[in-house]
Protein backbone atom coordinates (compact mmCIF):
# COMPACT_ATOMS: atom_id res chain seq x y z
CA UNK A 1 0.00 0.00 0.00
CA UNK A 2 1.40 3.35 -1.01
CA UNK A 3 1.05 6.09 1.52
CA UNK A 4 0.67 9.73 0.84
CA UNK A 5 3.55 11.86 1.99
CA UNK A 6 3.11 15.12 3.77
CA UNK A 7 6.30 17.10 3.90
CA UNK A 8 6.75 18.88 7.17
CA UNK A 9 9.59 21.23 7.94
CA UNK A 10 9.77 21.29 11.71
CA UNK A 11 12.28 24.03 12.06
CA UNK A 12 10.87 27.20 13.55
CA UNK A 13 13.21 28.98 11.15
CA UNK A 14 16.27 28.22 13.25
CA UNK A 15 17.70 25.18 11.49
CA UNK A 16 21.45 25.46 11.42
CA UNK A 17 23.95 23.71 9.21
CA UNK A 18 27.38 23.90 10.72
CA UNK A 19 27.40 27.32 12.31
CA UNK A 20 25.27 29.16 9.79
CA UNK A 21 21.54 29.13 9.29
CA UNK A 22 20.32 26.76 6.61
CA UNK A 23 19.24 28.53 3.48
CA UNK A 24 15.98 27.84 1.71
CA UNK A 25 18.05 26.05 -0.93
CA UNK A 26 19.55 23.71 1.68
CA UNK A 27 16.12 22.96 3.10
CA UNK A 28 14.95 22.13 -0.42
CA UNK A 29 17.98 19.88 -0.91
CA UNK A 30 17.20 18.03 2.34
CA UNK A 31 13.57 17.63 1.34
CA UNK A 32 14.61 16.06 -1.96
CA UNK A 33 17.12 13.82 -0.16
CA UNK A 34 14.47 12.65 2.32
CA UNK A 35 12.18 11.58 -0.51
CA UNK A 36 15.05 10.05 -2.51
CA UNK A 37 16.21 7.96 0.46
CA UNK A 38 12.64 6.79 1.07
CA UNK A 39 12.21 5.83 -2.59
CA UNK A 40 15.62 4.12 -2.72
CA UNK A 41 14.74 1.94 0.26
CA UNK A 42 11.33 1.05 -1.17
CA UNK A 43 12.96 0.05 -4.47
CA UNK A 44 15.96 -1.63 -2.78
CA UNK A 45 18.22 0.66 -4.79
CA UNK A 46 21.57 0.18 -3.08
CA UNK A 47 23.44 2.42 -5.54
CA UNK A 48 21.24 5.39 -4.72
CA UNK A 49 21.70 4.84 -1.00
CA UNK A 50 25.48 4.56 -1.47
CA UNK A 51 25.61 8.03 -3.02
CA UNK A 52 24.84 9.34 0.47
CA UNK A 53 27.72 7.47 2.13
CA UNK A 54 30.77 9.71 2.48
CA UNK A 55 34.05 8.47 0.96
CA UNK A 56 35.36 8.33 4.53
CA UNK A 57 32.41 6.14 5.62
CA UNK A 58 29.65 6.65 8.17
CA UNK A 59 28.21 5.33 11.41
CA UNK A 60 25.55 2.80 12.27
CA UNK A 61 24.45 3.43 15.85
CA UNK A 62 27.84 4.10 17.45
CA UNK A 63 30.10 2.00 15.25
CA UNK A 64 32.04 3.54 12.35
CA UNK A 65 32.08 1.78 8.97
CA UNK A 66 34.22 2.52 5.94
CA UNK A 67 32.65 3.17 2.55
CA UNK A 68 33.85 -0.27 1.38
CA UNK A 69 32.31 -2.00 4.41
CA UNK A 70 28.94 -0.31 3.89
CA UNK A 71 29.05 -1.08 0.17
CA UNK A 72 29.70 -4.76 0.87
CA UNK A 73 27.05 -4.99 3.61
CA UNK A 74 24.35 -3.20 1.64
CA UNK A 75 24.86 -5.39 -1.43
CA UNK A 76 25.11 -8.75 0.40
CA UNK A 77 21.61 -10.16 0.78
CA UNK A 78 22.44 -12.13 3.92
CA UNK A 79 24.14 -9.26 5.75
CA UNK A 80 22.64 -7.62 8.81
CA UNK A 81 22.49 -4.22 7.08
CA UNK A 82 20.70 -5.59 4.00
CA UNK A 83 18.19 -7.35 6.24
CA UNK A 84 17.76 -4.26 8.42
CA UNK A 85 16.98 -2.13 5.38
CA UNK A 86 14.98 -4.48 3.16
CA UNK A 87 13.93 -7.83 4.69
CA UNK A 88 11.09 -8.73 7.00
CA UNK A 89 8.47 -7.01 9.05
CA UNK A 90 10.96 -5.07 11.17
CA UNK A 91 12.87 -3.66 8.20
CA UNK A 92 13.04 -0.03 7.17
CA UNK A 93 11.33 -0.96 3.89
CA UNK A 94 8.44 -2.62 5.71
CA UNK A 95 8.03 0.44 7.93
CA UNK A 96 7.89 2.77 4.93
CA UNK A 97 5.48 0.52 3.04
CA UNK A 98 3.09 0.16 5.97
CA UNK A 99 3.29 3.60 7.53
CA UNK A 100 0.05 5.57 7.59
CA UNK A 101 0.00 9.36 7.38
CA UNK A 102 3.77 9.26 6.86
CA UNK A 103 5.50 12.58 7.25
CA UNK A 104 9.01 13.77 6.69
CA UNK A 105 10.40 15.94 9.47
CA UNK A 106 13.69 17.77 9.05
CA UNK A 107 15.23 19.02 12.27
CA UNK A 108 18.50 20.36 13.60
CA UNK A 109 20.37 17.60 15.44
CA UNK A 110 23.55 19.18 16.79
CA UNK A 111 26.19 21.67 15.67
CA UNK A 112 26.42 20.16 12.18
CA UNK A 113 24.09 17.19 11.73
CA UNK A 114 20.55 17.39 10.37
CA UNK A 115 18.03 14.74 11.36
CA UNK A 116 15.44 13.47 8.92
CA UNK A 117 12.73 11.39 10.54
CA UNK A 118 9.71 9.64 9.11
CA UNK A 119 6.94 9.68 11.74
CA UNK A 120 3.81 7.64 11.14
CA UNK A 121 0.46 7.61 12.92
CA UNK A 122 0.34 3.81 13.20
CA UNK A 123 3.77 3.36 14.82
CA UNK A 124 4.87 4.24 18.33
CA UNK A 125 7.26 7.22 18.42
CA UNK A 126 10.10 4.95 19.55
CA UNK A 127 9.80 3.01 16.28
CA UNK A 128 9.91 6.01 13.96
CA UNK A 129 12.84 5.75 11.62
CA UNK A 130 15.43 8.47 11.24
CA UNK A 131 18.70 9.19 9.54
CA UNK A 132 21.17 12.00 10.01
CA UNK A 133 23.05 13.99 7.39
CA UNK A 134 26.00 16.34 7.32
CA UNK A 135 27.06 18.60 4.49
CA UNK A 136 30.68 17.99 3.52
CA UNK A 137 32.27 19.93 0.67
CA UNK A 138 28.86 20.85 -0.72
CA UNK A 139 27.40 17.31 -0.65
CA UNK A 140 24.99 15.81 1.88
CA UNK A 141 26.15 12.50 3.41
CA UNK A 142 24.73 10.13 6.01
CA UNK A 143 25.98 10.92 9.49
CA UNK A 144 24.11 7.83 10.56
CA UNK A 145 22.38 5.28 8.34
CA UNK A 146 18.91 5.07 9.86
CA UNK A 147 20.45 5.80 13.24
CA UNK A 148 21.37 9.11 14.82
CA UNK A 149 23.61 9.53 17.83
Amino acid sequence: MRCSIIIVLFLSSLLMVGRVYASDNELSELNVIAMDVKDAVEREDMNRLMQYVAPSGTYFIDKPYTYAQIDKLISTKGSWLYKHLFVGENSIKDYLNNAKNLKVVINHRDHAAIQISYPSSNYDRLKWIECCFMKINGHWYFDGIFSCQ
